[in-house]
C-alpha cells in the first residue's frame, strides 16, 4: 500500500511539472506572437532593417536625406518610399526593407536612388514638404508628393502620378515619356537636354508648362499654357480647353495645336513667339503673332475668327484653310501674303501685305485689303 501511494505521489509530481511547462511555453509562443504584430504595425521598434545583404538595395537616412543604393548592377530593382507621420517604410521589389521610426513625411527633404542600371523604378508618395530627387541609372519614377524637382542622369519615364504644387524635372540625356497620367496643381517644368518630351495621356492636368527639348509633345484634359518653352524639333499640342501663352514659344521644327471648340492664342503675351516650320491649327477664335520671320500655314481650321500677325512673308503650302469668321493677316515690312494652296474657305478677308495672293473655293468677302498688287 505505501509502495502504490508513493508511486502514485511521484506520478501526480510528474504530470503538475509537465502540465506547467506547457503552460509556460503556450505563454511564452503568445508573447511572441504579440511581440511580432508589435512590431509589424511600429508601435515598439525605432527602426526595422532587413539585414544587410538580403536585400538589392541599401537604404540609410542621414541630415534629411535618404539613400538608396543598388547592391548589384544589372538588376530592375522596384523601389517604393512610402512616409507617413510617425515613420517611412522601404518596399524593395513589393517586398518589406526598411522602417525608420521618426523619419517621416516632413523631415525626408531629399531622395537620392543609385540603381546602377537604366531599367530601375522608384515610386515616392506621402511627402508633404518640399522635396529633391536625384536619380542615377533609374528610368521609372511615380510621385505623390508636394513641390518637388528631380534630376536624372538618363531619360524619365513617369507613371501616374500626382504633384500638389510645383514639378522641376530634368533628364541630362535621354527622353522625358510618360506611361501614366500626370497631374501637377501648379508649374510644370520639363527639360529633356538631348531628348525629347512625350507627354501624350489625354488625361493630364498641368498648371503653366515651361518645356525644353527636341521634339515636344503635349495633352492635356483642360486649358493648357506655355510659359517659356522651347522645341528644337516640332510641337504638337491637343487639348480639351483653350491653349495660351503667358511666355514665348520657340518652335525650330512644325506647329501642330488642336483644341476643338476652344481657342488658341500663341502671341508671346504680345511680344510675338517663334514657329521655324509649317503651322497646323484647330480651335474656335485664332490669334498667332509669328516673330521669327516668314510664316507657313499648313491645314488652319478656325470655328470663328483667324488673326496671323508675322513679321515676314506668309506663305501656304500645304492643307486647307477654313475659317468661318474673319481671317485678318497682317505682314510687317515689304512682306508677301500667299493663301494659294489647298482649297480654302474664309467667312471675310482682311490682309495687309505687299503682293497678295488668295484662293477661295466660295465667293470671297474682303473687309479690307492693303496691298500693292492683290489676286483672287
Amino acid at each position: 500500500m505505501l509502495k502504490s501511494r508513493l508511486g502514485h505521489s511521484v506520478w501526480e509530481s510528474f504530470v503538475s511539472r509537465f502540465s506547467g511547462s506547457r503552460r509556460l511555453a503556450r505563454k511564452a509562443r503568445r508573447t511572441l506572437r504579440v511581440g511580432s504584430d508589435a512590431n509589424r504595425t511600429g508601435e515598439t521598434l525605432e527602426q526595422r532593417i532587413v539585414p544587410a545583404g538580403t536585400s538589392p538595395v541599401n537604404v540609410s537616412f542621414n541630415g534629411g536625406t535618404l539613400t538608396l543604393l543598388s547592391v548589384v548592377a544589372a538588376t530592375n530593382d522596384t523601389v517604393s518610399v512610402k512616409a507617413g507621420t510617425a515613420y517611412t517604410d522601404v518596399l524593395v521589389n513589393g517586398k518589406f526593407s526598411t522602417r525608420l521610426n521618426g523619419v517621416t513625411n516632413s523631415t525626408i527633404s531629399t531622395i537620392n536612388f543609385d540603381g546602377k542600371t537604366g531599367t530601375d523604378s522608384l515610386s515616392v508618395s506621402g511627402i508633404s514638404t518640399t522635396l529633391t530627387v536625384g536619380l542615377t541609372g533609374v528610368e521609372k519614377l511615380q510621385l505623390n508628393t508636394g513641390d518637388t524637382t528631380v534630376t536624372s542622369d538618363a531619360g524619365v519615364a513617369l507613371l501616374t502620378s500626382n504633384v500638389a504644387g510645383t514639378l522641376t524635372l530634368t533628364a541630362s540625356t535621354g527622353d522625358v515619356t510618360q506611361s501614366g497620367a500626370t497631374n501637377v496643381s501648379g508649374l510644370t517644368t520639363v527639360t529633356a537636354t538631348t531628348g525629347n518630351i512625350n507627354l501624350n495621356n489625354a488625361s493630364n492636368a498641368f498648371g503653366t508648362l515651361v518645356l525644353s527639348g527636341a521634339n515636344v509633345t503635349v495633352k492635356e484634359s483642360g486649358p493648357t499654357d506655355f510659359g517659356t518653352t522651347t522645341a528644337t524639333g516640332a510641337l504638337t499640342v491637343t487639348s480639351t480647353g483653350a491653349v495660351t501663352d503667358s511666355g514665348v514659344v520657340t518652335v525650330t521644327g512644325a506647329t501642330s495645336v488642336t483644341s476643338v471648340g476652344n481657342s488658341i492664342t500663341l502671341d508671346g503675351t504680345g511680344a510675338g513667339s517663334s514657329f521655324g516650320g509649317t503651322l497646323v491649327l484647330k480651335g474656335t477664335n485664332i490669334v498667332v503673332n509669328d516673330s521669327n520671320g516668314s510664316t507657313d500655314l499648313g491645314a488652319v481650321t478656325a470655328a470663328g475668327n483667324f488673326t496671323l500677325t508675322s513679321a515676314n512673308h506668309v506663305t501656304h503650302t500645304s492643307g486647307n484653310i477654313s475659317v468661318n469668321g474673319l481671317a485678318t493677316i497682317t505682314v510687317s515690312g515689304e512682306s508677301d501674303v500667299t493663301l494659294t494652296a489647298g482649297s480654302n474657305n474664309f467667312g471675310s478677308l482682311q490682309i495687309s501685305g505687299r503682293n497678295v495672293s488668295v484662293t477661295e473655293k466660295s465667293a470671297t468677302s474682303l473687309a479690307g485689303v492693303t496691298a500693292l498688287t492683290l489676286t483672287i
